[in-house]
């Protein structure tokens, strides 16, 4: 889209010219997937390689997450810069968002067609944003690419995670998501409970939960891993949950704890005595 960028190893993307100016959004251009052939590559070859065995998943990041480091020039804190062009210039950030949107679903139905079987939307600071702003900043962006690929591509289902999302459970489930990705802060048990009311009921409530073991513990020994794998998959009870952590595996977490986890979960699975 022409927003040139490095990736340091500790700060993660920087932004050489930060995205703050109509003049800038205007320059951007539409997304040149031929750039991505890489993507597509990996998704294809790993989908031939696990056949039937594992779900291949893709993953992009929300538009208002993007927008964060587009306006931020990189990873923030408290998000002033962009926050304080939602409040004085917010034509700029909605005209930014729309670009990032429709990028967005043709990368996510980009990625379906090279194999991948879910993918998933990280609106990884969207919990920076008070649940009113959410709904304006996050939501509408998300449930148009929902809605978009839901209509190309029907028989894919779409995961939603924000990072910090205890407060957006029930708004993140109006977006449309097929799964709701739950962070280690929040009770899994809760979340089922609150999505189930939101319904109407357990049985009018169709969305699958996703997560939420605190990543931390990877780095504890084995039985405690085993013991936190355990105890999500009480709380996710037995139904529409998918074990995964709260948020994404750590720097420096130990590779042997992160296979006991997929090792426990197997072993356990939803019949488990548990």
């Amino acid at each position: 889209m022409g927003i040139e960028f490095d990736i340091d190893n500790t700060k993660g993307p920087i932004i050489q010219k930060p995205i703050r100016t109509m003049e800038q959004v205007d320059e951007l251009y539409d997304i040149d997937l031929s750039r991505l052939e890489f993507v597509s590559s990996a998704l294809t070859h790993i989908r031939a390689e696990v056949g039937r065995k594992s779900a291949v998943l893709g993953f992009i990041g929300s538009p208002w997450t993007l927008a964060t480091y587009i306006v931020e020039g990189a990873s923030s804190q408290h998000y002033r810069t962009i926050k304080n062009l939602s409040y004085s210039n917010p034509d700029i950030l909605e005209a930014l968002l729309r670009k990032l949107t429709i990028a967005l679903t043709d990368y996510i139905i980009f990625q379906i067609d090279a194999g991948a079987h879910v993918v998933q939307i990280f609106d990884s600071w969207g919990g920076h944003l008070p649940p009113k702003d959410w709904d304006r900043w996050s939501k509408p962006y998300l449930r148009r690419i929902i809605r978009e690929v839901h209509l190309a591509r029907p028989h894919i289902p779409l995961t939603v995670f924000a990072n910090g999302c205890g407060g957006l459970l029930e708004r993140i489930a109006a977006t449309g998501a097929d799964i709701v990705g739950v962070d280690w802060a929040t009770d899994l048990r809760d979340a089922r409970h609150r999505l189930d009311v939101a319904a109407g009921d357990a049985d009018s409530n169709t969305v699958c939960l996703q997560g939420n073991v605190d990543p931390a513990v990877l780095f504890g020994p084995k039985a405690a891993i085993t013991e936190a794998v355990k105890d999500c998959l009480v709380r996710g009870g037995g139904r529409r949950h998918i074990l995964n952590l709260g948020h994404g595996v750590q720097p420096g977490t130990p590779e042997d704890a992160v296979a006991h986890l997929f090792e426990v979960s197997k072993e356990l699975g939803f019949s488990a005595n548990l």
